[in-house]
């Protein structure tokens, strides 16, 4: 069986990855498509043209997962930084107001 050639790739400043079909074939999953909707997905056929249909849905899928794994890293980082943040702020505002003579700080 030929396989086709396609490939996808990600390059951001800290990471790159290149992404191939995996050859296990992939599901494609329906939508809300009722039985008569001309748009609705067909399982791939074994023709080149199914095969790379089929590659492309799989590399999709593939992309999808990195992306979203991805972009749940970046906003759990994005949120440490920010509770880091606001603790040396805070920290900050308590040393000054101590240094400042304020001796009426509960804590």
């Amino acid at each position: 069986m030929e396989l086709s050639r396609i490939s996808a790739s990600y390059t951001s400043p800290t990471d790159t990855r290149k992404f191939y079909p995996k050859s296990t074939g992939v599901e494609i999953e329906p939508f809300a498509s009722t039985s008569d909707d001309r748009n609705s997905p067909n399982d791939p056929s074994d023709s080149f043209n199914g095969r790379l249909r089929s590659d492309i849905f799989n590399l999709q899928s593939q992309l999808n997962g990195f992306l979203t794994a991805k972009m749940s890293e970046t906003k759990k980082r994005q949120y440490d930084q920010l509770s880091a943040d606001k603790e040396a702020q805070e920290a900050a505002d308590l040393e000054t107001k101590m240094l400042d003579g304020n001796d009426d700080i509960e804590e």
